[in-house]
């Protein structure tokens, strides 16, 4: 199934916030990649966030300091996000309706990692980003949806990409590798099941393994984009 066409419908959006992170493991997901997605983010300018789904970053966005518009392909999605009063529009994120050099910064939470080439999606964030603008976004190092005969999908597979391949395409897309912070011990859908008992035990065992066997990589990459192009 086309990830446009899953998340495209009237039951997926009604139901998102529930079937994600609903509950105390959902919660404390939720809490964790807002608050690395913040981390990541400048403290001040004008963000796209893309996709926006129904919102669920947009009050940390604000608190932090930042100016949001929010894009999506989901009418649905659209439609609950538009409740808390903010510019949101339809859009294709490999073919934004945006100017060049509109934004200081784009961040993707749950995005990058449904499409097997993500390059054209990189290239419309250069574009649309200001010279030392600030692409963040999420990378899986694993997902139960690769598991062949997995009777929930959300609407298809799930790709991995090795972080050597990731730093190529941030070069040759135009930007350079800032920060990436790693998180959760395995895939988000696992701590979303999780009882209140069961979210301590992983929290306290993560903070305590190496990092690099954590299962979600943050990404904060900038854009090289001289500035005689951004005017």
């Amino acid at each position: 199934m086309d990830k446009r066409q899953y998340y495209d419908d009237s039951d997926v959006a009604r139901d998102y916030v529930e079937t994600r992170y609903a509950g105390a493991g959902g919660q404390y997901v939720n809490a964790r990649e807002t608050s690395i997605a913040i981390d990541l983010l400048p403290d001040s300018g004008h963000v796209l966030d893309l996709p926006t789904g129904v919102g669920r970053l947009v009050g940390a966005l604000r608190v932090g300091g930042l100016s949001v518009t929010g894009a999506d392909y989901s009418l649905p999605m659209l439609h609950v996000a538009q409740q808390l009063d903010y510019p949101a529009v339809r859009a294709d994120a490999f073919r934004l309706p945006f100017a060049d050099n509109c934004f200081d910064a784009l961040v993707s939470i749950r995005f990058v990692f449904h499409y097997a080439d993500p390059l054209a999606f990189f290239a419309e964030a250069y574009r649309v980003l200001r010279p030392g603008g600030v692409l963040v976004f999420d990378t899986y190092n694993w997902s139960p949806f690769m598991i062949p005969g997995v009777p929930f999908r959300w609407g298809g597979s799930v790709f991995i990409f090795r972080q050597r391949q990731l730093r190529q395409w941030a070069d040759t897309s135009g930007f350079e590798v800032g920060d990436t912070t790693r998180a959760f011990l395995c895939s988000p859908v696992v701590y979303r099941h999780l009882p209140a008992p069961g979210v301590k035990v992983f929290d306290w065992l993560e903070r305590r393994l190496p990092a690099a066997i954590r299962n979600v990589c943050f990404w904060q990459w900038v854009s090289r984009k001289p500035s005689d192009e951004g005017t």
